[in-house]
């Protein structure tokens, strides 16, 4: 793939096999660009340079604000994360229950540093979230945790191992768990969309999120993907465009 961007004739080029011309401007052009600078963030590790109230989080900075936006907008009564890491995505769902003065936060990881873990521990948002050390699609977790949940409307972020076998047993697992009018939401989907980063190679060989996304709709007729609703837009985009490492990851459970 060939890119060649003018910004002096103000055009914009596309060369793969066959060679496609735009105004540099246009729309197209942008979502081409987006896609390009998505995949080039990550190579990089641009995520891994973020924190939240002193935690790191990696995460890319727009797909936290739109996960943010959703729980405002639909208050789950529970926020359930799969992999933990450095606990800073775990502080920023608590802080924004505490801010709404609503839900309750679930971390699941199979490891925790124990740094980690006492930081978390000692934090005043720590009444706000419960954490478990565990394989996430471990069955005794699963059912400790449908216990917890009750039939109450939950968001479930899946973000842990990312390869496509595991990533479709979490959503097979927790899937069966969470009520009518829950979501899930599947991470890092950008594993299977990424075209030339070299640090592609790590995560998919064998497919990731997306691949296991489409397996679990095909088998799946409960759930519906869909696009959280923008609570702002005066951009001059008519749509959702903002970068993501989450495509195609939101989707909701439309039967019991």
């Amino acid at each position: 793939m060939q890119i060649i961007l003018d910004t002096i004739s103000k055009k914009f080029s596309l060369k793969k096999k066959k060679q496609k011309n735009y105004k540099l401007f246009d729309l197209q052009a942008y979502i081409i660009i987006k896609k390009f600078w998505e995949e080039y963030c990550w190579h990089f590790k641009y995520t891994y340079q973020f924190s939240w109230l002193g935690f790191p989080v990696i995460q890319l900075t727009e797909d936290l604000i739109q996960v943010q936006e959703y729980i405002v907008q639909e208050k789950p009564n529970f926020i359930i994360e799969t992999g933990i890491a450095r606990g800073g995505s775990i502080i920023f769902y608590s802080s924004i229950c505490k801010l709404i003065g609503f839900g309750k936060v679930i971390g699941v990881d199979i490891k925790i540093k124990k740094r980690t873990l006492q930081s978390l521990k000692k934090n005043s948002l720590s009444k706000y979230f419960k954490l478990f050390i565990s394989d996430s699609t471990n069955e005794k977790l699963i059912k400790k945790i449908k216990n917890i949940i009750k039939n109450k409307k939950t968001l479930v972020i899946l973000d842990s191992n990312h390869d496509y076998e595991h990533v479709l047993k979490e959503l097979n697992k927790y899937g069966n768990i969470i009520c009518k009018n829950s979501t899930i939401l599947i991470t890092d989907g950008i594993v299977d969309t990424m075209n030339f980063s070299p640090r592609r190679l790590l995560y998919n060989k064998n497919g990731g999120p997306i691949k296991a996304l489409k397996i679990f709709l095909k088998k799946n007729n409960k759930f519906s993907s869909f696009n959280p609703k923008m609570t702002f837009n005066h951009s001059l985009f008519k749509r959702d465009l903002r970068l993501t490492h989450f495509p195609m990851g939101w989707i909701k459970k439309v039967r019991s």
